[in-house]
């Protein structure tokens, strides 16, 4: 009943259970990558402060130790978790890699855990 109208997203976001999560290293610290698309991410944060008028280089390393260089911008943070918006993204193919490996180990893109 809300009046408040949803963008639509432009890109499919994985979700991360936690013990799978891939990682992040930005501004020489580690992070837990909570979903992932071809042109964001959003991640786990502790004392993180990153300036949201400038690009930030970033790697993303997956379960098979396989890395992705990406670039991208603060639109979002708060304390728990912040999100980039990737100028220099995530592969289409590493994104579907990603989403086979989830249905292969959960059986859904789904968390584990939702009742929906």
């Amino acid at each position: 009943m809300g009046s408040k109208k949803e963008k639509p997203r432009n890109y499919f976001r994985l979700e991360y259970p936690p013990e799978v999560r891939p990682k992040i290293y930005i501004a020489n610290e580690t992070y837990s990558v909570i979903n992932l698309s071809e042109g964001g991410v959003k991640f786990e944060v502790r004392n993180l402060d990153l300036k949201a008028d400038k690009d930030h280089q970033a790697v993303i390393v997956f379960y098979n130790s396989d890395k992705t260089e990406v670039v991208g911008s603060v639109i979002r943070s708060d304390k728990m978790s912040m999100v980039l918006q990737l100028s220099e993204g995530v592969p289409l193919q590493r994104i579907m890699n990603e989403q086979r490996f989830l249905l292969n180990k959960y059986g859904t893109l789904r968390q584990p855990l939702d009742k929906k």
